[in-house]
């Protein structure tokens, strides 16, 4: 229940077109006639404005060739006005990146991170060599195992090298060369005008300067070669520095990258430049021999904690904000030693401490979600970042990306997206998922009241074209300026659109009857409302997609949305808007997206949810809104419920503008009552519609109705006596009561075939309680009681027609009532490895809940891994083509009341057709 139109905190500016209007017919299965909105709104004093945003950009901190300075060129060259540095935090922080190189092999490891060279050549040689030796090795080395040696002599007048390539795992030495410094022992043995030894870094990509054309600029050290000792040489983008050591001696080299960048490019801010890949080699012309030995390899980093690392990241905005004045940069990070990568957007930022090496992700919930809550209690905004992974390459099969959209929905549902406000969806495909993916597993966020702002990616580590890129999508912010806090706001409430750069560049705005603006929760009773969309820009042939879809917080068992969609096309939008009537009679979101000409997806909205009563969790502060006028309170309250007593507590209900003068309840059972936290006795057992009605001293009212389980301690105990199963090809599946069972035990027996053409007998004695059937699948579930001296003894299915996988599990009980057994089977379900449970509902006392999953495949399902709460009675595999796989469990003891199921089961590779069950005894 709500007030038709329901007060909460917020009253947002938002933009509202002058433009005339055209009216259009109504959203497809949607309330008609369209409503008309009244004539533009008045603007306020600094209106809104669509501010293109860069939202997952990372430079020199990071793994890629990009530099901040190359970003920002792109930035300006595609007309961003805002830059979010979302350098990864480990990476700025340096944590477990490599220290010591010891040339004990050709492979060797630290801390657990490998390190292995690769060995490359250009140019004709007529020898060449790397082998590792025991002797000579350098004294200050401290493993004294072994050095490189190194061998090339050319066949020609042109230099040719033979170098060896360093790969570390997962990258790590890859950051911002600030702070570094390297020392490593050589040991020349031929060197000269012709031939030297080198260590080479390839730095950062960097746009056009000083003479230079954009690219990756090469720093490399040498000892020996045809420049002075000493000397700093710029060679276009590569720059050389001609080191002295004496022949048939150790000596230690020391190497300061940034001031030996500075020198030779003075136009080069040598602190944004990385350090993507680090070779050693040598390099010989006109037959000369190079040789020498290398030992001991040292990286030395400084100024790598998380304050300081953050403070030379703000140096660099700051010296480069004057050559670029038409981009705002902010300082944000990806989060990524964790179960997901996140983005720190807005407020208060910082860096997690450093834990003792080696750097290892915490992959469970509760770090992913304190993460995010330290995101928020810093006034930051978190995002939950590439939600099917960060690989990239064409789309799997449509099954796959439905199978692995299904798992993730089941998962963010569950964990209510683990509280992050932003998800990522613009991406034409990332993981193997294509974006439509991305936009349902968005719709089934939504369907369960997970408010969360979808946002376009950019995510590039190159400093390339962004135009060009496989992930190319901008975000566009409805705000005043680009201050940090506008932005971090406009992002909280969802005012912000994305799209394709490369093919769209217009504007999108929603907004429902003339004050509930993109982004927003609005809650009335209304049964119909005025949908206005702004879209500009339209390019020629596209349309404009509405997508409609249901409100029901069905929960993680039901990963699919419920949607429906409308298409206007470009010509709707002549005017600059059009308006549709949205029918309101059950709670929806709406949301639009522009598909071009060929219905690629090129930009989208973000949601408008209209509701008809407040949500279980409440609305988020940044998404209340109201018509104009005094805001009025949100109702909320939570209960616990001892048997048939029960405490409410309304503590979560929040005031408007006024105090609050009066707190209502109606318990669902003929009595009322009053006060912030009554207690009440219902009679019997049952479900109540608890409404509590909240009003302030403005005479505004909020109301909030909850479905409220009681039930009474039951004297009877339920248990699990034994299980049987039977999995295999055949004609006659069997299996044997089992030993333990007595007189009046209640039985259930679950048989699945794995194809339609075969007709079974059941056992006699059995009564069929229900039935699914998916493609070929077919389960049944039969009952019966127990009768005396049955322990042991056979229970037997007859198949005709041919042998058919089969598989049987049969499940016994003592103390649960012969009637009264309620059902809930899932629709079914395909192409899956994680499987829900269909919801339930508990209403006895001392009820039991019994699970079962069954899935049929081709893939070797061989292990299964359970939900925790649950005790498991059992699993089964068949073999080859077409078999199954059954697990079995319950609850182990009385289940509380209210709902039940949802469990989610997972198998060790794909079913191709499942289905599960949700059983509840009563006692």
């Amino acid at each position: 229940m709500s007030h038709p139109h329901k007060s909460t905190v917020s009253r947002r500016r938002f933009l509202q077109s002058g433009a005339s209007v055209a009216t259009v017919g109504a959203v497809g299965g949607l309330a008609s006639p369209a409503i008309l909105i009244p004539g533009a709104i008045a603007q306020p004093a600094d209106p809104l404005r669509p501010w293109a945003m860069a939202m997952h950009v990372h430079g020199s901190f990071s793994e890629g060739t990009a530099s901040m300075e190359s970003q920002l060129d792109q930035a300006v060259k595609c007309g961003v006005d805002v830059l979010w540095w979302t350098e990864h935090e480990f990476r700025m922080q340096a944590s477990g990146a490599r220290r010591v190189v010891h040339f004990n092999g050709s492979s060797e490891s630290e801390d657990g991170i490998s390190w292995t060279w690769t060995a490359a050549s250009s140019g004709s040689f007529l020898e060449k060599s790397a082998t590792y030796v025991t002797t000579p090795v350098s004294p200050t080395d401290p493993s004294g195992n072994s050095a490189l040696r190194l061998v090339g002599r050319s066949n020609d007048g042109a230099y040719a090298t033979y170098r060896l390539s360093a790969v570390e795992g997962n990258s790590t030495t890859r950051t911002s060369l600030d702070g570094t410094t390297l020392q490593i022992d050589v040991r020349p043995v031929t060197v000269g005008l012709d031939a030297f030894v080198a260590m080479t870094l390839t730095l950062s990509n960097r746009p056009a300067g000083g003479g230079q054309p954009a690219g990756t600029y090469t720093l490399q050290y040498r000892v020996g070669g045809n420049y002075p000792v000493g000397s700093r040489i710029q060679e276009g983008r590569t720059g050389v520095v001609t080191l002295a050591a004496t022949v048939d001696t150790w000596t230690t080299l020391s190497l300061d990258p940034v001031a030996d960048i500075s020198a030779i490019w003075p136009w080069v801010d040598g602190r944004d430049s990385s350090l993507y890949t680090l070779t050693v080699g040598v390099g010989s012309r006109a037959g000369s021999r190079s040789e020498a030995y290398l030992d001991y390899l040292r990286i030395s980093r400084v100024r790598k904690s998380g304050d300081q690392s953050l403070a030379v990241q703000a140096e660099l905005m700051a010296t480069y904000a004057p050559r670029f004045p038409s981009v705002t940069q902010h300082g944000a990070t990806e989060w990524s030693m964790l179960k997901q990568h996140i983005n720190w957007f807005g407020g208060e930022l910082s860096l997690p401490p450093q834990t003792p090496t080696p750097w290892k992700a915490d992959t469970s919930a509760t770090a992913l979600t304190a993460a995010i809550q330290r995101i928020q209690a810093a006034g930051g905004v978190a995002s939950f970042n590439h939600p099917f992974g960060s690989g990239g390459g064409a789309p799997m099969s449509a099954a796959a990306q439905d199978s692995t959209r299904r798992t993730r929905a089941t998962e963010l549902i569950g964990q209510r997206c683990y509280g992050a406000d932003i998800l990522e969806v613009g991406y034409p495909v990332k993981g193997g998922v294509a974006i439509s993916g991305y936009l349902s597993l968005w719709d089934a966020l939504s369907r369960n009241g997970i408010f969360l702002t979808g946002t376009g990616v950019s995510d590039d580590h190159s400093g390339g074209n962004w135009l060009t890129l496989s992930t190319n999508f901008f975000t566009w912010a409805w705000a005043t300026s680009t201050g940090r806090d506008v932005l971090t706001d406009a992002l909280a409430a969802g005012r912000v659109y994305w799209g394709n750069p490369a093919a769209f560049r217009g504007q999108l705005d929603l907004v429902v009857d003339g004050y509930v603006p993109m982004g927003a929760v609005d809650v009335s009773s209304q049964e119909t409302r005025a949908l206005k969309i702004m879209a500009t820009g339209l390019p020629g042939g596209s349309s404009v997609e509405i997508v409609r879809g249901q409100v029901d917080f069905a929960g993680s068992g039901y990963p699919d949305p419920v949607t429906t969609t409308t298409t206007l096309p470009a010509s709707a939008f002549a005017a600059g808007s059009s308006e549709v009537s949205v029918s309101t009679t059950s709670s929806v979101f709406v949301r639009v997206v522009v598909r071009s000409s060929a219905g690629t997806v090129i930009a989208g909205s973000n949601p408008i949810w209209l509701l008809r009563s407040d949500p279980p969790l409440g609305i988020p502060l940044a998404r209340r809104t109201g018509p104009p006028g005094p805001v009025g309170p949100n109702a909320s309250f939570t209960w616990t419920a001892s048997e048939l007593d029960v405490q409410f507590d309304s503590a979560g209900t929040t005031p408007g503008d006024a105090a609050l003068s009066t707190l209502a309840w109606d318990f669902g059972d003929g009595t009322t009552g009053t006060g912030a936290a009554p207690s009440h006795a219902f009679a019997s057992a049952g479900t109540y519609e608890v409404i509590l009605t909240v009003s302030d001293e403005a005479g505004l009212t909020s109301t909030v109705s909850r479905s409220v389980t009681v039930a009474e301690v039951s004297t009877a105990a339920l248990s699990h006596v034994g299980s049987a199963r039977y999995n295999a090809n055949t004609i006659s599946a069997q299996v044997s009561t089992p030993s333990d069972v007595q007189a009046g035990d209640f039985l259930l027996l679950f048989l699945t075939l794995n194809t339609t053409g075969r007709t079974v007998t059941p056992p006699a004695g059995w009564s069929k309680l229900g039935e699914q059937t998916i493609g070929t699948q077919v389960t049944q579930l039969f009952a019966r009681t127990a009768e005396a001296g049955e322990a042991g003894s056979p229970v037997l299915v007859a198949i005709a027609g041919g042998y058919a996988k089969t598989a049987l599990e049969l499940l016994a009980y003592r103390g649960a009532a012969t009637t009264g057994v309620e059902l809930s089977l899932h629709s079914g379900l395909s192409a899956l490895s994680a499987y829900p449970t269909p919801v339930g509902t508990v209403t006895a006392a001392g009820a039991w809940v019994v699970s079962y999953w069954v899935t049929k495949s081709s893939n070797g399902i061989s292990a299964w891994a359970s939900p925790s709460g649950i005790s498991v009675r059992g699993s089964s595999f068949g073999t080859a083509g077409g078999a199954l796989a059954t697990l079995s469990a319950d609850s182990g003891q009385p289940a509380p009341a209210g709902v039940c199921g949802g469990l989610v089961a997972t198998s060790n590779a794909t079913g191709s057709s499942s289905t599960t069950w949700t059983v509840v005894l009563r006692p």
